[in-house]
């Protein structure tokens, strides 16, 4: 049960009235100050955790019989008890049912005990001196309630009755025949002369004053007396009615003290303080209220709360201030949102309390008002941080974990994934010691991290043991997670599953181990971008010349000769020729590729219905030939580039899409642009073989082929010069497909670079 939006501020303790708050089993939830002080009188060690604890018998018992019948019948109780060691004396309690916490119950305390005595009991303290031995005027004298004095114009007693004799701690015969002078304190100047005149004179009846006096046990009395001048024949002297109020004298120095300290926290708290009207005119406000709604004191005594207040919080705020109005509850709490002079719309926690006046009713309020807009706003964010959070954590394949921070870092949470990562269910190792599932060859270097009072997260690979028995790698970012003061609170590991990866790692490093090898002496030579275009050169001219020949004396050989061959040697002759051929178109694409990468490339306008003519008329034949269709959609008319590149790119794409077409389907090519912020984008679709998913990025490397040559032409260039092509365009090449479907080729050319292709 959450009882903390109903309990006044701390500040606002000593505003209650003694009063505690019950559930139904008799527990006490809260304390008032003044309550705490009522209940400690009984129970001077601790206060109570439930009433079977007070040290009061029959207090116990009477709140049990009538919490039970306040629990049915939901109707207020009042009762009396007789105090505990004070037999003439009343306590009055009073049971209510909390107006908005269910199943709770408020007990109000009396503040002071009341008088209790029977006609019996007054007739007998009355006459307990005995009055058959007394006179009627010399009873009420001496057994008046009041201290009375008679006493001559110079001070000295005549008379004192028993009250008085007590008062001072004396014997009435002490004091007879003393000075008043003796007995009063030496800083209190005596009465007002011309006062005293007018009394001697018969000019007023009776004179009163405040004076202090000193007992016999040296301790100060302050006294209050009334006093009167007779006078007859024979005699003058005074008579003095005295009246012990030191109680009230000590109470209303207690009540400035408290008057000056609200005063002083009212001016000097942090927390807002305001006094409304019932009608909700503000009377005042502190300074600490004046920063958080931005208007001052003079300004806010002309605006009504209601207008401070969000218009979606005003009805439940009116709802629960008129229940304090009403006095069907002593004071309401909730979290609402004010409007600042700024406009700006800030949370705050408001606590409202009413103010009784003489006539049992309230017509003022004082409300304490705690800005916690920023409390608001950090809750919100962890509440979805939490949110999202958990919503990983439940979803995610990864393996997300908190372990303790004590010696052995025990388990305390694990995402469900670990079922299936480690085939344990995140129940079963709770508290077990991480380390206990690490593969013994690394859990010392795991628990050294585990143990140290990491600064910043740390990334690490190492081996775990599945259920099964299984070894598996694990990359883990371990990440301390710390309070606001500093102090680390645990710490946070997310982990996946590497295998793979990490099998593939050194198959690589073999597979580079051996190209390292294949490639030692080619690095000899091409050490730089010099000896590249060099080796280009050659390619080009060196090796192309020799290419020619050997293609031309084969193509001769075969065209005189055939027929005087055998077979097999006729069978030679194609591979030669095939082989050369290949050898040659390879050594133009490297051609081609090394001049991409190293020449000048030079912005120009590009009419690109132009370019689509050109490139339908040199792809006609192949087109008609393999019954294709190629149709053209949505392109821009101009663009800006290098024609020769991007006409190149075209070709490629298209010719592939001939090329790998499926044998019982006609080839249909559909190429297509759009604009977009900064670049154009093409598309190229056809209905082909398509490509795996596991090749979309392989078939952009050099020399990388899908196919023999046997079932298709090629050198495996023709895709890493488009890519290189569109990467000197500050654009992007790449590909969606799916097997015996078709593929799509992309690629992006920016508008306008601002910077020559060099």
């Amino acid at each position: 049960m959450q009882i903390s939006a109903s309990i006044q501020p701390e500040l606002l303790y000593p505003l209650l009235p003694p009063l505690s708050l019950l559930d139904k089993d008799g527990n006490f939830i809260f304390h008032s100050e003044k309550a705490a002080k009522v209940i400690r009188h009984w129970n001077p060690q601790d206060l109570p955790k439930n009433i079977k604890g007070l040290n009061y018998p029959e207090l116990t018992e009477q709140l049990g019989y009538h919490l039970e019948i306040v629990s049915v019948n939901k109707e207020s109780k009042a009762f009396k008890i007789v105090a505990p060691n004070e037999e003439d004396h009343i306590l009055s309690f009073q049971l209510e049912v909390h107006p908005n916490l269910s199943d709770t119950y408020i007990l109000y305390l009396p503040q002071r005990a009341e008088p209790y005595l029977s006609q019996a009991q007054n007739s007998n303290r009355f006459f307990e001196n005995g009055l058959d031995n007394l006179s009627i005027p010399e009873a009420t004298f001496y057994n008046n309630a009041l201290g009375l004095t008679i006493s001559g114009l110079d001070g000295i007693i005549h008379r004192v009755n028993k009250t008085f004799a007590q008062m001072l701690a004396y014997e009435p015969d002490e004091l007879e025949g003393r000075s008043f002078y003796e007995l009063n304190h030496p800083s209190d100047t005596p009465p007002n002369k011309e006062l005293v005149q007018k009394l001697l004179r018969g000019e007023v009846d009776w004179i009163t004053f405040e004076k202090r006096y000193i007992r016999k046990d040296g301790r100060i009395v302050w006294s209050k007396l009334w006093v009167r001048h007779y006078e007859d024949a024979n005699t003058s002297f005074l008579i003095s009615t005295i009246q012990d109020i030191s109680e009230e004298k000590k109470r209303a120095e207690q009540l400035k003290r408290q008057q000056q300290q609200i005063e002083s926290i009212f001016s000097n708290t942090l927390v807002g303080i305001t006094l409304v009207s019932t009608e909700g005119d503000i009377l005042s406000a502190n300074p600490a209220f004046e920063k958080i709604i931005g208007y001052t004191e003079t300004e806010l005594k002309q605006l009504a709360f209601r207008e401070l207040t969000h218009p979606e919080d005003r009805g439940y705020n009116h709802q629960l201030r008129q229940q304090v109005i009403n006095q069907e509850a002593p004071y309401y709490s909730m979290i609402k949102r004010y409007i600042r002079k700024d406009g700006q719309i800030i949370w705050v926690n408001l606590s409202v309390s009413g103010l009784i006046n003489e006539n049992n009713e309230i017509k003022e309020l004082v409300g304490t008002v705690v800005n916690i807009s920023e409390e608001k706003i950090q809750a919100q964010k962890l509440q979805q941080s939490e949110k999202r959070y958990r919503l990983i954590a439940n979803n995610t394949q990864d393996l997300i974990s908190l372990f303790s921070i004590a010696e052995e870092a025990k388990i305390n949470f694990l995402s469900p994934s670990v079922k299936s990562l480690l085939g344990y269910p995140a129940e079963e190792l709770t508290d077990t010691p991480w380390t206990d599932l690490v593969h013994p060859d690394d859990r010392s270097f795991v628990a050294e991290i585990l143990m140290t009072d990491l600064i910043e997260k740390t990334v690490t690979r190492y081996r775990v043991n599945t259920k099964s028995g299984q070894t598996i790698w694990l990359e883990s970012v371990f990440v301390p997670v710390r309070s606001a003061q500093g102090e680390l609170l645990y710490l946070q590991a997310n982990s996946r599953n590497i295998t793979d990866s990490v099998k593939a790692e050194i198959a690589l490093d073999m597979k580079v181990a051996e190209l390292d090898d294949a490639n030692r002496k080619l690095k000899q030579y091409i050490s730089s971008n010099s000896e590249l275009e060099k080796f280009a050169y050659i390619a080009s001219h060196d090796l192309r010349e020799p290419l020619r020949t050997i293609i031309g004396f084969t193509q001769i050989l075969a065209s005189r000769y055939r027929k005087e061959l055998k077979p097999e040697a006729n069978q030679f002759l194609d591979l030669i020729l095939d082989a050369s051929k290949h050898m040659h178109q390879l050594v133009q694409d490297l051609l081609h590729y090394s001049r991409v990468s190293n020449e000048s490339m030079d912005y120009q306008e590009i009419a690109l219905p132009n370019l689509i003519r050109r490139l339908r008329s040199d792809l006609e034949e192949t087109i008609i030939e393999n019954n294709g269709v190629l149709i053209v959609l949505n392109l821009p008319s101009i663009i800006f580039g290098h024609e020769t590149g991007l006409y190149r790119v075209f070709l490629n794409l298209i010719s592939n899409s001939i090329k790998f077409r499926r044998k019982e389907v006609a080839p249909e090519i559909v190429i297509s642009g759009f604009e977009e912020e900064d670049h154009w984008h093409f598309s190229i679709s056809d209905n082909g073989i398509g490509i795996a998913a596991d090749y979309h990025e392989q078939i952009f490397l050099l020399f990388k082929r899908l196919h023999s040559k046997v079932d298709y032409e090629g050198s495996g260039l023709g895709l890493p010069i488009c890519r290189k092509i569109i990467d000197r365009h500050q654009g992007k090449i790449w590909v969606e497909s799916t097997p015996n479907v078709g593929s799509t080729f992309h690629f992006t050319v920016a508008k306008s670079p601002s910077v020559s292709f060099r």
